[in-house]
């Protein structure tokens, strides 16, 4: 009898358990994706980049799944998201070749950041829409909203950084592709 009521309340403490949010953050480790390129002889300014997501939707980014794919807690973003896209960027087109500049009258670089979001459910998956503006001599020279979304169906974490890193980086690698059709023209 005893048994039976122990048992009883474990199942129920166990059931409680399974149903309490748990959060998770979601960490980027980004590393540039080109190899780096001989020194061009064109500046660039990175501006700045603006978070344009509506207020509900910043610092939380996504959520954890259970087994059952019940969501058990959000995912947050780091501390500083889109100062972290912005790094990438700088990152990406410096190992371009170019020279990263703090003066307005070479090329300028802004970024706007569309939609951030991630579920550590059993797909991993994340998307990122970003929209990057260039201009020269304040002739707007590129404006292109770029998204990628990937998954890893085979992470074993609940972070979901990797997936959103293989994003940015994406991301961050077509840009330097199209600023590099730009600057042969």
């Amino acid at each position: 009898m005893k048994f039976r009521i122990f048992f009883h309340h474990f199942l129920i403490f166990a059931g409680c358990l399974s149903f309490i949010g748990c959060a998770s953050t979601a960490s980027l480790q980004f590393k540039t994706t080109l190899a780096p390129a001989a020194a061009k002889n064109v500046s660039v300014k990175i501006d700045s980049f603006v978070d344009e997501r509506s207020e509900p939707e910043r610092g939380v980014i996504g959520g954890v799944y259970n087994g059952y794919n019940m969501r058990m807690g959000d995912v947050k973003e780091p501390v500083d998201l889109v100062a972290t896209m912005m790094e990438a960027v700088r990152s990406e087109v410096k190992n371009a070749g170019y020279r990263i500049s703090d003066n307005a009258q070479d090329l300028v670089v802004r970024g706007f950041v569309k939609l951030v979001a991630c579920d550590s459910g059993n797909g991993k998956t994340s998307q990122l829409t970003l929209r990057l503006v260039v201009e020269d001599k304040g002739q707007e020279i590129l404006n292109k909203i770029y998204h990628e979304q990937s998954s890893n169906r085979f992470t074993l974490t609940l972070n979901c950084g990797p997936v959103l890193t293989e994003s940015l980086q994406k991301i961050a690698s077509q840009f330097v592709q199209d600023l590099n059709e730009y600057i042969k023209t």
